[in-house]
This record gives C-alpha cells, sequence and structure tokens, in this order.
C-alpha cells in the first residue's frame, strides 16, 4: 500500500498541474448549452461547504481517494483544523472485486490489528486520547 502511495506521488508530480485530475476523454466536449465547472472548483467548494456545515462538531475524519486535487481541497478548507489535531484525512483504496464475505473478513482483521497497535502504543491509541 505504502509503495502505492509513493508512485501515485511520482505520477502526480510528472503532471504539468499536479492537482489537476486526469485529462478528459477525447469523446467528452463542452456541453452545447450551460456551462461545465471545473472539478477542482468543485471539489473545493465541496469541503469549503463541509466545514461550514460541521463547523460545531469536536473532529472530522476523512476518508480520500488518493487523488492530489481532493487532498489539497480538503487541507486548504480544513487547515486550521488538521494543524490543532481537530481534522483528519487519510488515503483509502477500495478493491471493489471483493465478495461481501471478503470485505468483512478484512474489517475484521484491520480492527485485530489495529487493536494490536493500540496495545503496542496505547499513548497514541484514539481511545486513550478520548478517556485523558
Amino acid at each position: 500500500m505504502l509503495l502505492d502511495v509513493a508512485e501515485r506521488y511520482v505520477e502526480g508530480l510528472g503532471r504539468e498541474e499536479i492537482e489537476a485530475t486526469d485529462d478528459p476523454e477525447p469523446h467528452t466536449a463542452l456541453p452545447p448549452k450551460g456551462v461545465q465547472v471545473h472539478e477542482e472548483y468543485t471539489l473545493y467548494g465541496h469541503f469549503f461547504f463541509l466545514r461550514r456545515l460541521l463547523g460545531n462538531v469536536e473532529k472530522v475524519r476523512f476518508y480520500l481517494d488518493q487523488d492530489s486535487g481532493m487532498r489539497a481541497a480538503c487541507f486548504a478548507a480544513y487547515r486550521e483544523e488538521i494543524l490543532d489535531g481537530r481534522c483528519e484525512a487519510f488515503y483509502v483504496r477500495i478493491n471493489k472485486d471483493l465478495t461481501v464475505h471478503q470485505k468483512q473478513r478484512l474489517v475484521k482483521q484491520a480492527g485485530q490489528e489495529r487493536e494490536g497497535l493500540d496495545a503496542k502504543h496505547p499513548y497514541t491509541s484514539q481511545r486513550a486520547r478520548c478517556d485523558s
């Protein structure tokens, strides 16, 4: 997983505009009527809107696709909350080819691994921070 993240960063650095998402497909075109909003504007608007909607919550946690534009929009909107430890953002990857039982088994395995990490590093676990 970490190698995938590093490879995606290298790939992103090779793009002319790192926050730009994939280039449009050759068969796509501007709409004949109306407007088309760039995806980046939509992402920024979404995260700033979420910040306004969730402004009274104690902590926000995002699970994001590894997408530079999404990361940048999240970090721009939640800069202060991230620095204050009130917002966390994690990359996730979902294997859509797994069966429900395989997904359930992996969720259980991840929970066990987290419990092991919490036991090994009790001072960093979420439960320890909530109890203090």
